[in-house]
């Protein structure tokens, strides 16, 4: 029998998918129990840019998209691209036996979020000079008005369906950085490489957040600064360090990754040179 090739089309197959979450979706329901998960083994590239703007138009109607990826052929850039997008995860399934434990996790997550739309923002003090947000980059303009289209999508529908005011409009002033969903045991971490010409006031810090514990609009503030007497280096100094060589380590081994079938003995190398930086 003739198969119709159109059934098996990624595209075609995601549409049906979100057009059918999003017509029984409970539009009072919690934010994340409605899902589309896209299994894959294919490198995405091909599709990359209309599923992302897929996931980008069904996240900001309340339906999320993870990607699971089944083999190492798959970018992580293109699935990170598409899940940030989609307000989702990234899961790797490395053996058969790890599925059930995979999708149980996908599913449970829902639950364990505490809190939605979290703005970070960051105000350098007079003289302070950033040089990078270290594994970061910019977002150009179509990235930042989605990102906000997002967060204004998640505030409404809080203060809609939880009765936390809507508070969500203009952007802040200063460095902005958001985060569409806290899950508990979660950390996020954030590094700033900055000129610091002279001691005092370094930056003023202020993280809102939707309270899905106490239901309110939480708001919490810090403020850093350099003292003019160097201090011992401790835990926290050592947090930053240990940070800053997970960052440059991933880097490696994704560069690794892509010389290893190559060049292997240069693989070999790089990871060995830099082995040497977690002793």
């Amino acid at each position: 029998e003739q198969l119709d090739q159109t059934q098996f089309d990624l595209l075609t197959g995601m549409q049906t998918a979100f057009q059918t979450t999003r017509e029984n979706e409970d539009p009072n329901g919690t934010l994340g129990s409605s899902l589309v998960i896209l299994v894959t083994a294919d490198t995405l590239r091909t599709n990359h840019d209309s599923l992302q703007q897929m996931a980008h138009v069904n996240a900001v109607a309340g339906v999320p998209t993870s990607v699971i990826s089944v083999n190492n052929s798959v970018s992580t850039q293109q699935i990170d691209q598409i899940i940030l997008a989609g307000q989702g995860h990234r899961r790797i399934l490395n053996s058969i036996s790890d599925a059930d434990a995979i999708a149980q996790r996908e599913l449970n997550d829902v639950s364990r979020a505490v809190a939605r739309a979290i703005r970070l923002n960051i105000r350098l003090a007079a003289g302070v000079k950033l040089i990078n947000v270290i594994g970061s980059k910019r977002l150009d303009d179509r990235r930042s008005d989605q990102l906000r289209e997002a967060e204004r999508s998640i505030d409404h529908r809080m203060s809609r369906n939880l009765g936390i005011e809507a508070d969500r409009g203009k952007d802040d002033d200063g460095i902005q950085m958001i985060i569409p969903s806290y899950y508990a045991g979660d950390d996020h971490v954030f590094l700033l490489d900055l000129v610091v010409e002279n001691a005092g006031p370094i930056a003023d810090v202020t993280l809102k957040y939707k309270d899905l514990v106490f239901l309110n609009n939480g708001v919490t503030r810090t403020h850093l600064s350099l003292g003019r007497v160097a201090k011992p280096q401790g835990p926290l100094q050592f947090n930053v360090w240990k940070n800053m060589l997970a960052v440059k380590f991933a880097n490696i081994a994704k560069q690794a990754a892509q010389e290893l079938h190559h060049r292997p003995d240069y693989t070999y190398q790089i990871l060995h040179e830099h082995m040497q930086l977690l002793k």
